[in-house]
């Protein structure tokens, strides 16, 4: 029977603590292996801790000790609270999504009413001539066209024919009339015959009359073909050209004029600072036509209408003291100061 070496079955034990390497001062590696892996797993943990309670962007700080909200709930519970106008304005302005304070809208420059006045003829007709163009001063009274008058003069010599044979008839009837009233003297005239005499010279005064007023009409719409300006001021525009047929009103208009001493802005604010304009608040005008200079505004209305198009209010804002550079349909920015 084979005898079993002792020393060496000792040898191949695991010892429960591993040997220190006594060269180096160094456990074995075994062991290190063991004690970084539970490190690994103790850091893991730590970390899913640390994010469980890391705050989220949309939540506030949880509390280690109560559990409660922290943070912007505080600073809302320490703010003193405001009263009045201050607090409404404050609360208006929060509602609206920006802070109250001046602001800025676009716009471009129109005549103030009555402005611009659109001058038609009197008469209806063919526009002849037009002597004004776009920028021209005006005065009130001054020809700025003229309308074909020919069918007017016709109409006018005939009517003067006409009342010369009426003036001869009517002279013949009165000497008629004379010899028969002598006649009737001594009875060889009727008293039928003179009346009928007198009734004729009365139908042609009648008819002298008409014709008259006839020829006064027409000599009138001779002298209203003449269109004048009804006010001073500067052409604005244009509307008809030689060879139209042009009259009475609005729609049927030759030229209009406008006043460059009064112009106003027609701002488009949005939506959002409609709210923030009154009636006679100040503004404040620039101009791209003018960049050096700034003019002084009162907002004159608010349309009651807003544009859907656009997302706009109309306001209207008087220019006070405009250049002479500045003139309808240029580009303006406003500044409106808080009322």
């Amino acid at each position: 029977m084979k005898t079993i070496d002792r020393e060496k079955i000792q040898k191949l034990r695991l010892d429960e603590e591993l040997p220190v390497n006594p060269s180096s001062g160094e456990r074995r590696r075994d062991g290190s292996i063991v004690r970084s892996a539970a490190m690994f797993l103790l850091g893991g943990a730590a970390v899913a801790i640390a994010f469980l309670l890391w705050p989220s962007p949309g939540n506030p700080p949880v509390s280690a000790k109560a559990g409660v909200a922290t943070g912007a709930a505080e600073d809302v519970a320490v703010r003193p609270a405001t009263s009045g106008a201050a607090t409404q304005g404050a609360q208006g302005a929060s509602a609206q999504g920006h802070p109250a304070g001046n602001f800025v809208a676009a716009g471009y420059v129109e005549p103030a009413p009555p402005f611009p006045v659109k001058v038609s003829p009197l008469v209806s007709g063919r526009l002849e001539s037009l002597a004004v163009i776009e920028g021209g001063a005006v005065a009130k009274g001054d020809v700025i066209g003229e309308l074909n008058t020919e069918a007017a003069e016709r109409r006018a010599e005939e009517l003067r024919a006409a009342l010369a044979v009426n003036a001869a008839r009517l002279d013949q009837r009165r000497r008629v009339l004379a010899r028969q009233q002598n006649l009737a003297g001594i009875g060889s005239v009727s008293q039928a015959e003179l009346e009928q005499a007198e009734s004729e010279i009365a139908v042609g005064d009648a008819e002298k009359h008409r014709l008259r007023a006839q020829l006064d009409r027409v000599l009138w719409e001779i002298e209203s073909s003449k269109v004048r300006a009804p006010v001073d001021g500067v052409i604005f525009e244009r509307l008809a050209h030689p060879g139209d047929f042009v009259g009475p009103g609005g729609h049927a208009a030759i030229a209009t004029i406008f006043d460059p001493a009064r112009l106003q802005v027609r701002a488009d604010v949005n939506q959002r600072d409609a709210w923030r304009v009154v009636k006679g608040q100040r503004a404040e005008l620039r101009f791209d036509a003018d960049p050096g200079n700034t003019y002084e505004g009162r907002v004159l209305r608010i349309q009651p209408k807003a544009s859907l198009s656009k997302n706009t209010v109309e306001v209207k804002v008087s220019v006070t003291g405009p250049s002479a550079g500045i003139r309808p349909d240029l580009s303006a920015r406003v500044t409106f100061f808080e009322k």
